[in-house]
């Protein structure tokens, strides 16, 4: 089969599972504002959906049955729910973003950056459990039981191998286009956040090696940022049109049910609803958002329990399987550390020397600034955006959602290092904070307008630069492309010993476990035409964005 064949079916699979499934929700969310429906619609639909998986797993029939639940779905819905401007418009962000991340997935001959390693790989080998229905004593990486990671993304994935050829290749389209449904909830939130709108969004999300090396690196954290985002989003809202909370609840237990990484969220955005509530403001939906949160997560939970009883289910999990036995002062040393580190530019403790050693200068120089974008808090917007988001953070801004944003943020970035108990020189905003760069992302896109001149030049020159030394470089580096231009033809075997160990254990799983890439169905002829035309879809969707006036923040 053809790359291009491959490519189109597994996309037309996705959006038939997803897209159908959310029709429904559409009109059952219908009195939210208009900007707001879709993220919410999709959210319903990826829970919907890991309900559908999960029962067709335990049922132990065909996954082909799988298929009824976004045809009956389609059945329920009516095609004006769709025929809105607003999802137009965020439809073509999402196609967009969406296209660019697989023309980059297209060139990845093996994952690397810094120490990623093993995680693009167990993922695939967690929805295969599944899809296969593998023995439940199964060990992923040799290491974890099923109930370390939650189970959201792997039932999706399983269910939409199910309906294609079950390669790796169709896996690494399908979480490509699962992670970057985080584009639904950040059109929403430029939208409401800044004075220009979305218009700037796409250029912003395109540049950010934040979002483009994790839409391609086939995990599931940019999955349950989506489900965080949402939550965000109704939480800092004025209106409530009778559903907020519950909403914001049962998103956060979609969170948590695709990374546990959500569970500080949880806290932070909690304690910000409490601490931002106005005296006397109805808390009559608590009862029901904790009763839906707590049989969402049950139905994982319980099961797991169930089948893996109480010690397996709740200490095997990655963060307290492998953390040290450490007492408390120095369990709060690591955490203090981790969070420095995090805060940081840069390391100032050791660094194992294996985590960074290798031969090749562009390994080197990718390396550092994959490390400064994704693990150090401060390159996660990328370096204009940092100075950006310093400027904006100034400015006097309403008070609601100030309030709500200086309680959310500290705890969410404390718990979201303190939860990772090894310690870790590198920095760990990868793991927990997404969300909040993302936000910040969605901040600054949204308000380029209020910028004084100097400061949108400055943004757009980091945006350049963002995109050459986090984008270009670390797919140049991803696909060998580089290394061949300057070096000549070399056998692969040669060209990766020249990077980290990380980069070799990848290059020596992908062969021992004798997966096919996307890549190697084609590149660069594909990489080069969906890049073209993620080119083409950004310059529409901005000009489409022009047209339309810009919105008065709502929050």
């Amino acid at each position: 089969m053809s790359a291009a064949w491959a490519l189109l079916r597994d996309v037309a699979l996705f959006l038939f599972a997803v897209g159908g499934l959310a029709a429904p929700w559409l009109r059952a969310v219908r009195r939210w504002p208009e900007a707001e429906r879709l993220p919410l619609a999709l959210a319903a639909a990826l829970l919907t959906g890991y309900g559908a998986a999960f029962a067709v797993y335990l049922s132990g029939v065909d996954w082909r049955w799988f298929w009824l639940a976004p045809l009956a779905a389609l059945g329920f819905s009516r095609r004006t729910d769709w025929n809105l401007p607003s999802i137009h418009r965020a439809l073509l962000a999402y196609a967009a973003v969406a296209v660019a991340c697989l023309g980059w997935q297209a060139t990845v001959s093996v994952y690397s950056g810094a120490a990623w390693q093993v995680d693009w790989w167990e993922h695939y080998d967690r929805a295969q459990f599944f899809l296969a229905r593998w023995p439940r004593d199964t060990l992923f990486a040799t290491v974890y039981p099923l109930p370390a990671r939650p189970p959201l993304v792997n039932l999706w994935a399983a269910a939409l191998l199910g309906g294609s050829g079950g390669a790796y290749f169709n896996y690494q389209v399908f979480l490509t286009l699962l992670s970057t449904l985080v584009v639904f909830p950040l059109w929403a939130l430029a939208r409401r956040l800044g004075a220009t709108g979305p218009r700037w969004l796409v250029p912003a999300l395109l540049a950010s090696p934040l979002l483009v090396q994790n839409a391609t690196f086939p995990w599931t954290k940019l999955v349950a940022a989506f489900f965080v985002l949402v939550a965000w989003l109704q939480l800092t809202a004025r209106d409530d049109p009778g559903g907020r909370l519950t909403a914001a609840a049962l998103a956060l237990a979609g969170g948590m049910l695709a990374h546990y990484s959500a569970s500080p969220w949880i806290v932070a955005l909690g304690l910000a609803w409490l601490g931002t509530r106005p005296p006397g403001a109805p808390a009559r939906q608590l009862p029901l958002a904790f009763a839906g949160a707590a049989l969402v997560l049950f139905s994982w939970l319980g099961w797991s329990l169930a089948t893996y009883g109480a010690a397996t289910t709740f200490t095997q999990n990655t963060t307290l399987a492998l953390a040290p036995a450490l007492p408390p002062a120095q369990r709060l040393a690591v955490a203090a550390t981790n969070l420095a580190h995090t805060v940081a530019p840069f390391s100032f403790g050791p660094v194992e020397p294996w985590l960074v050693a290798q031969a090749s200068a562009l390994g080197r120089a990718r390396d550092f600034w994959f490390i400064l974008y994704q693990t150090r808090a401060v390159g996660m917007c990328g370096l204009g955006g940092a100075v950006v988001l310093a400027w904006l953070a100034s400015r006097r801004r309403e008070a609601p959602t100030r309030r709500f944003a200086w309680i959310a943020i500290p705890v969410a970035v404390v718990l979201g290092t303190a939860v990772h108990t090894q310690p870790d020189a590198f920095g760990l905003a990868h793991i927990a904070l997404q969300p909040l760069a993302l936000l910040g992302l969605a901040w600054i896109a949204g308000s380029v307008a209020t910028l004084p001149r100097w400061l949108r030049t400055l943004w757009a020159a980091g945006l350049a630069f963002d995109f050459a030394a986090g984008i270009a470089l670390h797919f140049g580096v991803q696909s060998g492309w580089l290394d061949r231009a300057l070096r000549g033809p070399l056998a692969p075997e040669v060209l990766w010993s020249a990077y980290t160990r990380a980069a070799q254990v990848s290059w020596h799983d992908k062969q021992a476990l004798h997966l096919t890439f996307l890549s190697d169905l084609g590149a660069p002829p594909l990489a080069a035409a969906l890049l073209a035309a993620a080119a083409a879809l950004a310059l529409l969707h901005w000009r489409r964005e022009m047209t339309f006036p810009a919105p008065s923040p709502t929050a």
